[in-house]
C-alpha cells in the first residue's frame, strides 16, 4: 500500500529554533514518488535550514518505508500553517499527485519578565587610553622594517651590480 505523511517532531517552538520537517514515504518497489522540492523557504514564516539525506526505516522485497528530513526554523511569532505538500506517484506508466494535510507550527516569544530584570540601555563604545609604553614599542618596530627593508635593497643593488655586498 502507498502512503504519504508530512510531520513535524513538534508543534511548539521558540522563535529561531530549529525543528525537523519529516516526509515518509511507504511504498510498493515498482513505483516511483517524487518529492517536492523545498529551496530556501516553505512560506514567508518558515525557512528550510538545510535537507537531511533520506533514511531508509525498514524496507523487504516488496515495500519500502524511507523518510526524507528538512530542518526548518521560523522567526515570526504567532501560529504559522505550513501549506500542503504535492508528491508526484508514477506507476506503469501513469503519473499521479497526492497532497499531505497543512501542518500547524506555533511559534513563541522568550517570555521576558520586566518585575524581576529592569531594561537598560545601551553602553556606548569604550574609549581605551594610549600609553606611551605602546607609542614607543610601534615607534620602534617601525624603525626596525625601515632599516630591514633598507638592508635588503642595499644587498639587492649589490648583486645586480655585481658589486661584493661587504
Amino acid at each position: 500500500a502507498l502512503s504519504v505523511t508530512a510531520g513535524l517532531d513538534t508543534g511548539k517552538i521558540l522563535i529561531g529554533d530549529q525543528i525537523r520537517l519529516n516526509f515518509v514515504v511507504t511504498k510498493p518497489a515498482d513505483i516511483i514518488v517524487g518529492l517536492p522540492e523545498l529551496k530556501d523557504t516553505i512560506s514567508k514564516e518558515v525557512e528550510v535550514i538545510k535537507k537531511l539525506p533520506p533514511d531508509t526505516l525498514s524496507h523487504d522485497n516488496r515495500q519500502f518505508r524511507i523518510r526524507h528530513s528538512y530542518i526548518i526554523t521560523s522567526f515570526d511569532s504567532g501560529t504559522v500553517t505550513i501549506p500542503p505538500f504535492t508528491f508526484t506517484i508514477c506507476q506503469a506508466g501513469t503519473t499521479d499527485t497526492f497532497q499531505t494535510n497543512p501542518l500547524s507550527l506555533e511559534v513563541l516569544t522568550v517570555p521576558v519578565d520586566t518585575a524581576k530584570t529592569s531594561l537598560k540601555d545601551i553602553k556606548p563604545p569604550i574609549e581605551v587610553p594610549i600609553s606611551w609604553k605602546k607609542i614607543i614599542r610601534w615607534i620602534i618596530i617601525s624603525l626596525l622594517i625601515l632599516v630591514a627593508g633598507g638592508i635588503a635593497v642595499f644587498i639587492i643593488l649589490r648583486i645586480r651590480k655585481k658589486k661584493p655586498i661587504i
